[in-house]
């Protein structure tokens, strides 16, 4: 009988298989990327509207929004989103949006509130120790919600700002890109967001709603998003 480690949501598990059966495995992980680099690239030359550059000139704040650590996947080792992450802030830095005029805003959905340890592991030990904005977990549940034609609310660090970027990986039709934003916004909402398909985006009311709410926010504030490719752990 062979014994075959499996990812389960957050946890680990051991599947018992037949000597006969045959395993299907991930291909293994490609060439690593530079992840500051290709941050960095992405936001000078985004594959829609304008660069970071045009978004940020004249703008004053910043919300950099990222998920929690265990959305959609535990936080693997040599996890790139916190390189990411400094990047992004870096290139806002030499934008004229220092960081003590920046938010980090952690979207954490309806998962149990990450700890300041869980925080902590977020971003390089470098970029922590130099960053002097504000970190803020979104409470879904929160009183000071801002609601937006008075249908969903959201994080105030969303739309009370300037400029949004949004730093995502592992995208899903939930997880990643717009879903990160829904995972910033109220309850409600976010228990509306289902899917029969991590996939396809026909017939998942969570990708509708991510997307109406993307666009209920760039309509307010200048927003623009980087998404990574994560490599399976080995």
């Amino acid at each position: 009988m062979r014994r075959v480690p499996l990812l389960s949501g957050t946890r680990l598990v051991v599947a018992a298989a037949p000597d006969d059966a045959v395993v299907l495995r991930p291909p293994p992980p490609g060439r690593a990327t530079d992840a500051d680099a290709a941050t960095r690239e992405a936001l000078r030359f985004p594959l829609d509207g304008p660069s970071l550059e045009d978004r940020a000139r004249g703008a004053k704040s910043a919300t950099i929004v990222i998920q929690a650590p265990s959305l959609p996947n535990p936080h693997p080792s040599g996890d790139p989103r916190g390189r990411a992450l400094a990047a992004a802030s870096r290139a806002l830095e030499e934008l004229g949006v220092p960081t003590s005029r920046q938010t980090l805003l952690i979207a954490s959905g309806l998962a149990r509130r990450p700890s300041q340890r869980d925080v902590a592991a977020l971003v390089p030990p470098e970029f922590a120790r130099t960053f002097h904005g504000r970190v803020v977990i979104h409470d879904a549940s929160d009183p000071e919600l801002v609601w937006l034609d008075d249908t969903v609310g959201v994080a105030p660090a969303l739309v009370e700002t300037d400029l949004v970027v949004v730093v995502s990986a592992a995208e899903t039709v939930l997880h990643g890109g717009p879903g990160v934003l829904l995972a910033g916004a109220d309850a409600g909402m976010q228990r509306l967001a289902t899917a029969d398909s991590l996939l396809e985006t026909r017939g998942s009311v969570g990708w509708e709603l991510a997307t109406w709410l993307e666009g209920a926010i760039s309509s307010r504030v200048s927003l623009v998003g980087v998404s990574l490719v994560v490599n399976h752990p080995r």
